[in-house]
């Protein structure tokens, strides 16, 4: 990208999308359209694989080490029915400079001022606490192995293994799971508003 913006190429591709700073510091005039969308979903190791209910909220509370077990009020009060252990999560999360990381980050941030102010969204986030796999398939792999383990990555991921991942809540307060048809209903939902001035995700729509 840094080429792109140099005048040296005529097209790039990231995972992240340039900020309106990028964009204006540039020796060219640049566009960018996005063209792949991905669903990064929340995988964990519990006894007996339920699936669980997360909000954005309780994610970041996670995340930031405020909810320590998997027995907290907070989990059980989006997920009735479920008798959760006592037991502690551990959290794994990616090596700095990966996407995941970006879309996971922009989401919690955009959820939690508290998240966005401590950790941020970034490639390479501030994170506290946890184990960091590199890859994808490293990222499942540490999870299955844990007891109590959470960690994020593209549902292609956790399909092709035997990981529960769990439904995410949306603008409108439902839990969705990830899947090819609520994959493809958010991308139509954001279909029309798609310009080359596009630089921020929007979680909030349908899907």
């Amino acid at each position: 990208m840094k080429q792109v913006s140099e005048g040296c190429g005529d097209f790039g591709g990231g995972e992240v999308p340039l900020t309106r700073e990028q964009t204006r510091s540039a020796k060219v005039t640049l566009g960018q359209i996005p063209t792949v969308l991905v669903g990064i979903v929340p995988i964990y190791n519990l006894a007996g694989g339920p699936e669980l209910n997360f909000s954005g909220e309780l994610l970041a509370n996670i995340f930031l080490g405020n909810i320590k077990s998997w027995k907290d009020p907070r989990i059980a009060k989006l997920n009735p029915g479920i008798t959760l252990p006592d037991l502690p999560i551990a959290i794994v999360h990616r090596t700095p400079g990966r996407g995941s990381n970006y879309i996971f980050s922009d989401f919690l941030s955009k959820t939690s001022s508290e998240f966005r102010s401590k950790i941020g969204k970034s490639p390479s986030p501030k994170w506290r606490l946890g184990a960091d796999p590199n890859r994808g398939e490293d990222m499942v792999e540490k999870v299955a192995a844990t007891a109590g383990a959470i960690g994020y990555v593209e549902v292609d991921f956790a399909r092709r293994s035997d990981i529960g991942y769990g439904k995410v809540q949306n603008a409108a307060g439902h839990f969705i799971k990830a899947t090819s048809a609520s994959i493809a209903a958010a991308c139509a939902a954001v279909e029309e508003s798609i310009s080359c001035r596009f630089r921020n995700i929007d979680y909030l729509r349908p899907g």
